[in-house]
């Protein structure tokens, strides 16, 4: 893709915000912090995209005297159904605000501690299976998270969307715990069904030894 969604909502994130240190001091994010959020964005980037072998493709930051917002930017190769984009996407968000609030030498430089999912971006598009084109429609092409809510987009052509949907984090990660509710539930099943084939083999085993005997 030449031209993607994520270059331009980066680059109006990025414009929210921007850094005036070089102008007033009034608005000088302080340095520590400032070095830090840079560090944490790279580590936090590459345990993501090796965990779910994506490339970072863009990076942005609200910085105005205060790191007002943070925000990571992957391309990942698909297609992939929308149940599994939403727990990588949710793990992406979860991944980075973890990181952020657990260190402290940033917390001066937050605009407030914890810092909140809602000053989080996470962009994820979804390549073909080549990783050179953009996934067209029904084919989710693009699934983001900005204040608060996941948005699933189906590309039209590479400068417009054929559908969108919102997802609040609340829902969305309701869904991702009941998906594993179910999962536990049925490798329990599974489990107990094994147990009883493994009983039902020994006892056959013990009646023709001693009927042998």
């Amino acid at each position: 893709m030449k031209i993607t969604f994520f270059l331009l909502w980066l680059f109006l994130f990025s414009s929210c915000y921007p850094d005036y240190s070089s102008h007033n001091s009034k608005y000088k994010t302080n340095p520590v912090a400032k070095k830090k959020a840079y560090e944490i964005t790279a580590n936090v980037s590459k345990t993501l995209c090796k965990r779910y072998h994506m490339k970072q493709t863009g990076f942005g930051a609200g910085m105005m005297g205060k790191i007002r917002e943070l925000a990571l930017t992957f391309r990942i190769v698909g297609p992939l159904p929308k149940d599994e984009l939403r727990r990588i996407a949710l793990d992406c968000v979860n991944e980075y605000q973890t990181a952020i609030n657990n260190c402290k030498e940033i917390r001066v430089g937050l605009v407030e501690y914890p810092f909140p999912k809602s000053n989080i971006g996470i962009t994820i598009i979804v390549d073909d299976k080549d990783g050179t084109d953009f996934l067209p429609h029904p084919h989710i092409g693009v699934v983001s998270f900005v204040k608060n809510s996941f948005y699933y987009d189906t590309n039209k052509s590479l400068t417009k969307y054929q559908t969108s949907v919102s997802e609040p984090y609340a829902e969305a990660i309701k869904i991702v715990q009941e998906e594993k509710k179910a999962a536990v539930a049925d490798q329990k099943k599974l489990t107990e069904e094994e147990l009883k084939k493994e009983e039902k083999h020994i006892n056959t085993f013990f009646y023709e030894f001693t009927q042998n005997k």
